[in-house]
């Protein structure tokens, strides 16, 4: 999603001197998956604030289900601290 919108991760250091990392993450593995599998990855937004975003993720090949994880991503300044998202970014969400 950040990439589509022009935000990479450098820009957002760069510009707003923030970063985003994976806060948690529960994962459900339903089915194995190879090296070299082909995956297709589906994301959605559950809900979002100005410092977070709670992300619903399904892993597929071959069409099949074989991952489902619930992601929770955080932003911080550059010197690790919480830090609310600029208005830009937020609004992509």
């Amino acid at each position: 999603m950040l990439l589509d919108s022009g935000f990479t991760h450098t820009f957002l250091k760069e510009n707003f001197n923030i970063i985003t990392v994976v806060k948690s993450c529960e994962i459900d593995f339903i089915k194995p998956a190879k090296l070299d599998d082909d995956l297709e990855i589906s994301t959605s937004l559950n809900k979002k604030s100005k410092i977070q975003l709670f992300l619903d993720q399904n892993i597929y090949c071959d069409n099949m289900l074989v991952v489902k994880a619930k992601v929770r991503i955080v932003t911080l300044n550059i010197e690790g601290k919480v830090s609310r998202m600029p208005l830009d970014l937020f609004n992509i969400f």
